[in-house]
Protein backbone atom coordinates (compact mmCIF):
# COMPACT_ATOMS: atom_id res chain seq x y z
CA UNK A 1 0.00 0.00 0.00
CA UNK A 2 2.86 2.38 0.79
CA UNK A 3 4.43 1.77 -2.61
CA UNK A 4 1.12 2.49 -4.33
CA UNK A 5 0.75 5.82 -2.58
CA UNK A 6 4.32 6.85 -3.30
CA UNK A 7 3.80 6.19 -7.03
CA UNK A 8 1.02 8.80 -7.02
CA UNK A 9 3.11 11.37 -5.23
CA UNK A 10 3.30 14.51 -7.42
CA UNK A 11 6.92 14.93 -6.32
CA UNK A 12 7.97 11.41 -7.33
CA UNK A 13 10.38 10.87 -10.21
CA UNK A 14 7.95 8.89 -12.40
CA UNK A 15 5.16 11.41 -11.91
CA UNK A 16 7.42 14.27 -12.96
CA UNK A 17 8.85 12.17 -15.79
CA UNK A 18 5.44 11.54 -17.34
CA UNK A 19 3.78 14.91 -16.67
CA UNK A 20 6.87 17.11 -17.21
CA UNK A 21 5.71 19.21 -14.25
CA UNK A 22 2.66 20.58 -16.10
CA UNK A 23 -0.08 22.25 -14.04
CA UNK A 24 -3.29 20.19 -13.71
CA UNK A 25 -5.69 23.15 -13.50
CA UNK A 26 -6.97 22.51 -17.06
CA UNK A 27 -7.92 18.79 -17.28
CA UNK A 28 -8.26 18.82 -21.08
CA UNK A 29 -4.84 20.38 -21.62
CA UNK A 30 -3.36 18.12 -18.96
CA UNK A 31 -4.64 15.01 -20.78
CA UNK A 32 -3.00 16.27 -23.97
CA UNK A 33 0.29 16.72 -22.16
CA UNK A 34 0.09 13.14 -20.89
CA UNK A 35 -0.71 11.93 -24.41
CA UNK A 36 2.14 13.92 -25.94
CA UNK A 37 4.70 12.80 -23.37
CA UNK A 38 3.59 9.19 -23.62
CA UNK A 39 3.75 9.34 -27.41
CA UNK A 40 7.18 10.98 -27.43
CA UNK A 41 8.66 8.42 -25.03
CA UNK A 42 7.08 5.39 -26.72
CA UNK A 43 7.75 6.68 -30.26
CA UNK A 44 11.40 7.37 -29.40
CA UNK A 45 11.79 3.85 -28.02
CA UNK A 46 10.11 2.31 -31.09
CA UNK A 47 12.17 4.41 -33.49
CA UNK A 48 15.37 3.37 -31.73
CA UNK A 49 14.25 -0.27 -31.95
CA UNK A 50 13.59 0.00 -35.68
CA UNK A 51 16.95 1.67 -36.28
CA UNK A 52 18.68 -1.36 -34.79
CA UNK A 53 16.26 -3.76 -36.50
CA UNK A 54 16.86 -2.35 -39.98
CA UNK A 55 20.61 -2.07 -39.41
CA UNK A 56 21.25 -5.56 -38.03
CA UNK A 57 18.36 -7.67 -39.39
CA UNK A 58 16.48 -6.26 -42.40
CA UNK A 59 19.44 -4.27 -43.75
CA UNK A 60 16.95 -1.72 -45.13
CA UNK A 61 19.06 1.42 -45.25
CA UNK A 62 16.20 3.72 -46.33
CA UNK A 63 13.94 2.79 -43.40
CA UNK A 64 16.87 2.94 -41.00
CA UNK A 65 17.56 6.52 -42.10
CA UNK A 66 13.86 7.38 -41.78
CA UNK A 67 13.74 5.97 -38.25
CA UNK A 68 16.95 7.77 -37.35
CA UNK A 69 15.42 11.02 -38.59
CA UNK A 70 12.42 10.32 -36.39
CA UNK A 71 14.66 9.92 -33.34
CA UNK A 72 16.47 13.19 -34.14
CA UNK A 73 13.09 14.99 -34.12
CA UNK A 74 11.62 13.26 -31.06
CA UNK A 75 14.43 13.88 -28.59
CA UNK A 76 14.43 17.71 -29.08
CA UNK A 77 10.63 17.64 -28.77
CA UNK A 78 10.89 15.86 -25.40
CA UNK A 79 13.44 18.37 -24.14
CA UNK A 80 11.34 21.29 -25.41
CA UNK A 81 8.19 20.16 -23.60
CA UNK A 82 10.06 19.60 -20.35
CA UNK A 83 11.72 23.02 -20.55
CA UNK A 84 8.83 25.23 -21.70
CA UNK A 85 5.92 23.33 -20.07
CA UNK A 86 4.02 24.21 -23.28
CA UNK A 87 2.21 21.86 -25.62
CA UNK A 88 1.29 24.25 -28.43
CA UNK A 89 4.47 24.28 -30.54
CA UNK A 90 5.40 20.73 -29.55
CA UNK A 91 1.97 19.53 -30.71
CA UNK A 92 2.45 21.12 -34.13
CA UNK A 93 5.98 19.77 -34.49
CA UNK A 94 4.97 16.26 -33.45
CA UNK A 95 2.03 16.28 -35.89
CA UNK A 96 4.16 17.53 -38.76
CA UNK A 97 6.82 14.95 -37.93
CA UNK A 98 4.24 12.13 -38.01
CA UNK A 99 2.82 13.30 -41.36
CA UNK A 100 6.28 13.57 -42.90
CA UNK A 101 7.15 10.10 -41.64
CA UNK A 102 4.09 8.52 -43.27
CA UNK A 103 4.66 10.51 -46.45
CA UNK A 104 7.83 8.44 -46.79
CA UNK A 105 6.55 5.30 -45.06
CA UNK A 106 3.51 4.56 -47.30
CA UNK A 107 5.23 4.37 -50.71
CA UNK A 108 8.22 2.62 -49.17
CA UNK A 109 6.28 -0.21 -47.50
CA UNK A 110 3.31 -0.40 -49.94
CA UNK A 111 1.21 -2.08 -47.26
CA UNK A 112 3.52 -5.05 -46.90
CA UNK A 113 2.56 -6.97 -43.75
CA UNK A 114 -0.49 -4.65 -43.43
CA UNK A 115 1.80 -1.74 -42.51
CA UNK A 116 -0.87 0.73 -43.67
CA UNK A 117 -2.81 -0.02 -40.46
CA UNK A 118 -0.47 2.39 -38.65
CA UNK A 119 -2.03 5.24 -40.66
CA UNK A 120 -5.35 4.78 -38.86
CA UNK A 121 -3.72 5.94 -35.62
CA UNK A 122 -2.63 9.28 -37.11
CA UNK A 123 -6.06 11.06 -36.89
CA UNK A 124 -6.44 9.94 -33.28
CA UNK A 125 -2.99 11.21 -32.42
CA UNK A 126 -3.14 14.64 -34.12
CA UNK A 127 -6.68 15.39 -32.90
CA UNK A 128 -6.07 14.35 -29.30
CA UNK A 129 -2.82 16.29 -29.28
CA UNK A 130 -3.96 19.55 -30.88
CA UNK A 131 -7.72 19.58 -30.31
CA UNK A 132 -10.34 18.81 -32.93
CA UNK A 133 -10.12 22.18 -34.70
CA UNK A 134 -6.38 22.17 -35.38
CA UNK A 135 -6.32 18.38 -35.53
CA UNK A 136 -8.87 18.47 -38.36
CA UNK A 137 -6.40 20.53 -40.40
CA UNK A 138 -3.71 17.86 -40.03
CA UNK A 139 -6.23 15.12 -40.82
CA UNK A 140 -7.08 16.91 -44.09
CA UNK A 141 -3.36 17.09 -44.91
CA UNK A 142 -3.15 13.34 -44.32
CA UNK A 143 -6.07 12.82 -46.69
CA UNK A 144 -4.44 15.01 -49.35
CA UNK A 145 -1.50 12.71 -49.80
CA UNK A 146 -2.51 9.34 -48.26
CA UNK A 147 -5.75 8.88 -50.23
CA UNK A 148 -4.28 9.64 -53.72
CA UNK A 149 -1.24 7.53 -52.83
CA UNK A 150 -3.42 4.59 -51.79
CA UNK A 151 -5.55 4.95 -54.90
CA UNK A 152 -2.51 5.00 -57.18
CA UNK A 153 -1.27 1.88 -55.44
CA UNK A 154 -4.21 -0.23 -56.71
CA UNK A 155 -2.75 -3.28 -58.44
CA UNK A 156 0.76 -2.35 -57.28
CA UNK A 157 0.85 -2.37 -53.51
CA UNK A 158 0.96 -5.54 -51.50
CA UNK A 159 2.52 -7.39 -54.48
CA UNK A 160 -0.45 -6.47 -56.64
CA UNK A 161 -3.08 -7.70 -54.20
CA UNK A 162 -4.11 -4.14 -53.25
CA UNK A 163 -7.44 -3.65 -55.04
CA UNK A 164 -10.22 -1.10 -55.38
CA UNK A 165 -12.07 -2.84 -52.57
CA UNK A 166 -8.93 -2.58 -50.45
CA UNK A 167 -8.78 1.14 -51.21
CA UNK A 168 -12.47 1.65 -50.28
CA UNK A 169 -11.93 -0.23 -47.03
CA UNK A 170 -8.87 1.89 -46.29
CA UNK A 171 -10.81 5.09 -46.98
CA UNK A 172 -13.74 3.96 -44.80
CA UNK A 173 -11.57 2.97 -41.83
CA UNK A 174 -9.53 6.17 -42.11
CA UNK A 175 -12.75 8.24 -42.14
CA UNK A 176 -14.20 6.34 -39.18
CA UNK A 177 -10.94 6.81 -37.27
CA UNK A 178 -10.97 10.56 -38.02
CA UNK A 179 -14.61 11.02 -37.01
CA UNK A 180 -14.13 9.04 -33.80
CA UNK A 181 -11.10 11.14 -32.86
CA UNK A 182 -12.96 14.41 -33.51
CA UNK A 183 -16.10 13.32 -31.62
CA UNK A 184 -14.12 12.03 -28.64
CA UNK A 185 -12.10 15.22 -28.38
CA UNK A 186 -15.20 17.40 -28.79
CA UNK A 187 -16.90 15.43 -26.01
CA UNK A 188 -13.84 15.93 -23.81
CA UNK A 189 -13.92 19.64 -24.67
CA UNK A 190 -17.55 19.93 -23.54
CA UNK A 191 -16.86 17.88 -20.41
CA UNK A 192 -13.81 20.01 -19.60
CA UNK A 193 -15.80 23.24 -19.98
CA UNK A 194 -18.45 21.87 -17.66
CA UNK A 195 -15.83 20.89 -15.08
CA UNK A 196 -14.17 24.32 -15.29
CA UNK A 197 -17.55 26.01 -14.74
CA UNK A 198 -18.19 23.78 -11.73
CA UNK A 199 -14.75 24.65 -10.35
CA UNK A 200 -15.40 28.35 -10.90
CA UNK A 201 -18.70 28.09 -9.01
CA UNK A 202 -17.04 26.16 -6.20
CA UNK A 203 -14.27 28.77 -5.97
CA UNK A 204 -16.90 31.51 -5.87
CA UNK A 205 -18.87 29.72 -3.14
CA UNK A 206 -15.68 29.13 -1.12
CA UNK A 207 -14.77 32.80 -1.47
CA UNK A 208 -18.24 33.86 -0.35
CA UNK A 209 -18.12 31.38 2.53
CA UNK A 210 -14.75 32.72 3.65
CA UNK A 211 -16.08 36.27 3.43
CA UNK A 212 -19.06 35.30 5.56
CA UNK A 213 -16.79 33.63 8.10
CA UNK A 214 -14.65 36.75 8.65
CA UNK A 215 -17.23 39.53 8.32
CA UNK A 216 -20.16 40.71 10.39
CA UNK A 217 -23.45 40.16 8.56
CA UNK A 218 -25.10 43.39 9.75
CA UNK A 219 -22.32 45.91 9.23
CA UNK A 220 -20.01 44.26 6.70
CA UNK A 221 -17.04 44.96 8.99
CA UNK A 222 -14.54 42.27 9.89
CA UNK A 223 -15.55 40.23 12.95
CA UNK A 224 -13.65 39.24 16.09
CA UNK A 225 -12.74 35.89 14.53
CA UNK A 226 -10.83 37.69 11.78
CA UNK A 227 -9.08 39.88 14.36
CA UNK A 228 -7.80 36.75 16.08
CA UNK A 229 -6.84 35.33 12.70
CA UNK A 230 -4.97 38.36 11.35
CA UNK A 231 -3.19 39.65 14.43
CA UNK A 232 -0.16 37.33 14.13
CA UNK A 233 0.67 38.53 10.62
CA UNK A 234 -0.07 42.09 11.70
CA UNK A 235 2.47 41.83 14.52
CA UNK A 236 5.06 40.45 12.10
CA UNK A 237 4.42 43.32 9.71
CA UNK A 238 4.76 45.93 12.46
CA UNK A 239 8.03 44.39 13.65
CA UNK A 240 9.40 44.20 10.12
CA UNK A 241 8.65 47.83 9.29
CA UNK A 242 9.43 49.40 12.69
CA UNK A 243 5.88 50.71 13.06
CA UNK A 244 3.87 51.18 16.19
CA UNK A 245 0.45 49.53 16.31
CA UNK A 246 -2.57 51.47 17.56
CA UNK A 247 -5.67 49.61 18.73
CA UNK A 248 -8.92 51.38 19.51
CA UNK A 249 -12.26 50.26 20.95
CA UNK A 250 -15.49 52.17 20.35
CA UNK A 251 -18.73 51.70 22.26
CA UNK A 252 -22.08 53.40 21.50
CA UNK A 253 -23.16 55.38 24.56
CA UNK A 254 -26.33 54.29 26.36
CA UNK A 255 -27.18 51.91 23.52
CA UNK A 256 -29.39 49.67 25.69
CA UNK A 257 -31.65 52.62 26.47
CA UNK A 258 -31.84 53.43 22.75
CA UNK A 259 -32.79 49.81 22.02
CA UNK A 260 -35.40 49.74 24.78
CA UNK A 261 -37.04 52.92 23.55
CA UNK A 262 -36.89 52.55 19.74
CA UNK A 263 -36.70 48.74 19.39
CA UNK A 264 -34.09 46.32 18.10
CA UNK A 265 -34.64 47.08 14.40
CA UNK A 266 -33.91 50.75 14.97
CA UNK A 267 -30.93 49.68 17.07
CA UNK A 268 -29.57 47.68 14.15
CA UNK A 269 -29.90 50.76 11.92
CA UNK A 270 -27.86 52.80 14.41
CA UNK A 271 -25.18 50.11 14.64
CA UNK A 272 -24.89 50.08 10.85
CA UNK A 273 -24.69 53.88 10.61
CA UNK A 274 -21.97 54.05 13.26
CA UNK A 275 -20.10 51.20 11.55
CA UNK A 276 -20.28 52.98 8.18
CA UNK A 277 -18.96 56.19 9.76
CA UNK A 278 -16.02 54.37 11.39
CA UNK A 279 -15.20 52.54 8.14
CA UNK A 280 -15.31 55.77 6.13
CA UNK A 281 -13.10 57.52 8.69
CA UNK A 282 -10.49 54.75 9.11
CA UNK A 283 -9.92 53.67 5.52
CA UNK A 284 -6.19 53.69 4.75
CA UNK A 285 -4.72 50.67 2.96
CA UNK A 286 -3.49 48.80 6.05
CA UNK A 287 -6.19 49.98 8.49
CA UNK A 288 -8.61 47.34 9.76
CA UNK A 289 -11.98 47.88 11.47
CA UNK A 290 -13.94 45.18 13.33
CA UNK A 291 -17.29 44.70 15.01
CA UNK A 292 -16.28 43.10 18.27
CA UNK A 293 -19.84 42.33 19.32
CA UNK A 294 -23.10 44.13 20.07
CA UNK A 295 -22.52 47.90 19.97
CA UNK A 296 -18.74 47.56 20.36
CA UNK A 297 -16.23 48.13 17.54
CA UNK A 298 -12.45 47.94 17.28
CA UNK A 299 -9.69 48.88 14.90
CA UNK A 300 -6.01 48.31 14.13
CA UNK A 301 -3.96 51.18 12.73
CA UNK A 302 -0.24 51.25 11.94
CA UNK A 303 1.69 54.45 12.46
CA UNK A 304 5.13 56.03 12.51
CA UNK A 305 3.82 59.24 14.05
CA UNK A 306 2.10 58.00 17.20
CA UNK A 307 0.84 61.28 18.69
CA UNK A 308 -0.54 62.58 15.40
CA UNK A 309 -2.35 59.32 14.58
CA UNK A 310 -3.85 59.04 18.06
CA UNK A 311 -5.16 62.59 17.90
CA UNK A 312 -6.62 61.90 14.48
CA UNK A 313 -8.43 58.83 15.80
CA UNK A 314 -9.96 60.66 18.75
CA UNK A 315 -11.69 63.06 16.35
CA UNK A 316 -13.88 60.13 15.34
CA UNK A 317 -15.99 60.97 18.39
CA UNK A 318 -16.97 64.29 16.75
CA UNK A 319 -17.67 62.54 13.42
CA UNK A 320 -20.27 60.28 15.06
CA UNK A 321 -21.92 63.28 16.75
CA UNK A 322 -22.25 65.01 13.38
CA UNK A 323 -24.55 62.23 12.15
CA UNK A 324 -27.12 63.58 14.64
CA UNK A 325 -29.08 60.39 15.28
CA UNK A 326 -31.78 61.28 17.86
CA UNK A 327 -31.20 59.42 21.13
CA UNK A 328 -33.71 58.12 23.64
CA UNK A 329 -35.47 60.82 25.71
CA UNK A 330 -34.18 59.02 28.80
CA UNK A 331 -30.61 60.11 27.88
CA UNK A 332 -29.38 63.63 28.62
CA UNK A 333 -27.53 63.88 25.29
CA UNK A 334 -29.85 64.65 22.34
CA UNK A 335 -27.93 62.58 19.78
CA UNK A 336 -26.20 59.20 19.68
CA UNK A 337 -22.53 59.46 20.73
CA UNK A 338 -19.62 57.11 21.29
CA UNK A 339 -16.95 56.53 23.90
CA UNK A 340 -13.51 55.53 22.71
CA UNK A 341 -10.37 53.97 24.15
CA UNK A 342 -7.10 54.21 22.25
CA UNK A 343 -3.85 52.39 23.03
CA UNK A 344 -0.50 52.22 21.22
CA UNK A 345 2.42 49.83 21.54
CA UNK A 346 5.42 48.46 19.63
CA UNK A 347 4.31 44.83 19.56
CA UNK A 348 6.66 41.87 19.62
CA UNK A 349 4.30 38.93 20.27
CA UNK A 350 0.73 37.89 21.09
CA UNK A 351 1.20 38.59 24.80
CA UNK A 352 1.98 42.22 24.04
CA UNK A 353 -1.17 42.43 21.89
CA UNK A 354 -3.26 41.09 24.76
CA UNK A 355 -1.77 43.84 26.89
CA UNK A 356 -2.54 46.40 24.15
CA UNK A 357 -6.15 45.17 23.99
CA UNK A 358 -6.43 45.46 27.77
CA UNK A 359 -5.02 49.02 27.70
CA UNK A 360 -7.55 50.11 25.04
CA UNK A 361 -10.37 48.51 27.05
CA UNK A 362 -9.27 50.32 30.20
CA UNK A 363 -9.06 53.60 28.27
CA UNK A 364 -12.63 53.00 27.07
CA UNK A 365 -13.75 52.38 30.65
CA UNK A 366 -12.14 55.65 31.74
CA UNK A 367 -13.91 57.49 28.91
CA UNK A 368 -17.25 56.16 30.13
CA UNK A 369 -16.47 56.99 33.74
CA UNK A 370 -15.52 60.53 32.71
CA UNK A 371 -18.99 61.15 31.23
CA UNK A 372 -18.94 59.40 27.83
CA UNK A 373 -18.85 61.12 24.39
CA UNK A 374 -15.06 61.31 24.53
CA UNK A 375 -11.80 59.44 23.83
CA UNK A 376 -9.06 58.47 26.27
CA UNK A 377 -5.53 57.57 25.11
CA UNK A 378 -3.14 55.06 26.69
CA UNK A 379 0.31 54.59 25.15
CA UNK A 380 3.09 52.11 25.90
CA UNK A 381 5.34 53.64 23.26
CA UNK A 382 8.10 55.53 25.06
CA UNK A 383 9.09 59.00 23.97
CA UNK A 384 12.36 57.78 22.46
CA UNK A 385 10.37 55.12 20.57
CA UNK A 386 7.96 57.76 19.30
CA UNK A 387 10.86 59.81 18.01
CA UNK A 388 12.25 56.74 16.30
CA UNK A 389 8.92 56.01 14.57
CA UNK A 390 8.19 59.64 13.65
Amino acid sequence: MANSNSSLNPKSFWYQFITAGIDESNPHLYSRILLLNSFLYVATLIQFSFVFFHFFISHNLSLMIANGLGVSLLIPAILYVRKTKSILLAGHLASIGVLLFFLFFLPETQNQDLSIAWVFLVPIFVVMLNGWKIGLFYVLLLYLYAVPMAYSGIGVWQSGVWSELSFVRFLAVLTISSLMAILIDFSQYLSNNRELKIRAKEAKYLSELRTLSITDALTGLYNRHYLNQIITSKIARVKGQNHCLIFFIVDIDWFKKYNDYYGHQAGDVVIKKVADCIRDYVHRENDLVFRLGGEEFGGLVESRNIKETQQWLTKMVDEISKIQIPHSPEVSQPFVTISMGVAASSLVDMDSFQHLYKEADEALYEAKQAGRNRAIIHSDCLENEIEKFA
